[in-house]
């Protein structure tokens, strides 16, 4: 996955310029921090799609920053490396405690580390496009339901719009006639968004705020308009 961002997190600033440069050869996208409150900055306005940090740092270390990720579920899920020179069992126990996808030990081989690298975002990448598969399949469902429970009650709507259209005995006739041809023109627009709801074939994900997504959903073009249809069947 080139053009992949990464965030860098080491407070040894030899380290840093290490891995910037053998991931940027490797055509990602690198940005690095000194510490986690640097990197937490970062976070709070762009989007990674990995993220490597060191265990040992001084004041919030990389334990106490995974645990902070966690906390938040818009990067929660990013594939998250631990790097550090400890060797000792129950630290990467800890790690692997804290969903940590992968726990690379200083002094590390450039191999080993763009093979870890690329090897997490492919899984990351596959469980992206499962999880919208998933969400499809949902979405799809659900504008049965819509299809069902709205379509019924805006057909009566409708039928009674275009009944009231056709009388000739209005009190204000001008005035009612533009008041439910509004109605019916309304109706017809709703009628239109169920119609486009049913021919999802793609979402994506937006961030919306902190925290928060909106679900974007790929509709085909309309193959009718709802306001011409208006048109004409005033025209008739």
């Amino acid at each position: 996955m080139s053009n992949a961002r990464i965030l860098v997190v080491d407070d040894e600033a030899p380290i840093r310029r290490i891995l910037q440069v053998q991931l940027t050869q490797a055509q990602y996208n690198v940005v690095t921090a000194a510490g986690v409150e640097e990197a937490l900055g970062y976070l709070e306005n762009d989007d990674f799609d990995l993220i490597i940090s060191d265990v040992n740092m001084p004041g919030i270390d990389g334990f106490e920053f995974r645990k902070r990720l966690l906390a938040d579920q818009g990067v929660a899920r990013v594939p998250f490396v631990l790097l550090t020179a400890r060797k000792e069992v129950e630290d990467k126990a800890i790690g692997f405690d804290l969903d940590v996808s992968a726990y690379l030990t200083k002094p590390f081989q450039r191999n080993e580390l763009l093979s870890q690298v690329a090897s997490l975002l492919r899984v990351d990448q596959r469980r992206s496009e499962f999880t919208s598969d998933e969400r499809l399949g949902a979405i799809q469902k659900m504008v049965v339901t819509i299809n069902h429970e709205i379509n019924n009650p805006l057909t009566a709507v409708l039928g009674q719009a275009e009944l009231l259209l056709m009388m000739s005995d209005f009190s204000d006739t001008a005035r009612v006639r533009m008041m439910v041809t509004e109605l019916r023109n309304a109706g017809l627009k709703i009628r239109e968004i169920v119609r486009k709801l049913g021919e999802v074939r793609t979402i994506s994900t937006k961030p919306y705020l902190k925290s928060s997504e909106f679900q974007m959903v790929d509709l085909k073009a309309s193959t009718e308009d709802p306001d011409s249809q208006s048109s004409e069947s005033e025209a008739s």
